[in-house]
């Protein structure tokens, strides 16, 4: 069996584990477990991805993110993130706040006769900007339990 995609152009290349985050989630950033922040990924590699901004409205705003976690054991780990922050990127106003796990970004699965495409992923939603050091260790402890 194949699982597919639409192969990535302008946009595609996505399926697997994803999140829309809701509007009023705003002055957000994406960053992967090598340090670095971005406003979009286009299948960047990385062991997790965290999503965090502000969220709120009326003056109730306060700091807020989601991060997705690739396990090790999940074929082509690690996976590559195809996100974004800002709607700009598909040519709408505001922010578009997407995250997927996008293990199909590079090319399709084949999957052998019977075969189920195990995924192991941990979703973190907390409150605050977690920094990459906080990430890092939510990660270890979660690959140490």
């Amino acid at each position: 069996m194949r699982l597919d995609r639409t192969p990535f152009t302008t946009w595609g290349g996505y399926g697997g584990l994803s999140l829309r985050g809701p509007g009023d989630l705003r002055d957000t950033r994406l960053l992967l477990a090598d340090g670095s922040t971005h406003d979009r990924a286009i299948g960047e590699p990385s062991a997790w991805c965290d999503l965090s901004g502000t969220v709120g409205a009326d003056g109730a705003d306060a700091p807020a993110g989601l991060a997705m976690l690739d396990h090790p054991a999940n074929r082509r780990h690690p996976v590559p993130f195809y996100a974004s922050t800002r709607a700009a990127t598909y040519g709408d106003e505001g922010w578009s706040n997407f995250c997927n796990a996008a293990f199909l970004f590079h090319e399709p699965l084949d999957l052998d006769g019977g075969e189920e495409p195990a995924l192991r992923y941990r979703v973190i939603v907390h409150d605050g900007l977690w920094d990459h050091d906080r990430l890092a260790a939510a990660y270890d402890d979660w690959l140490a339990s």
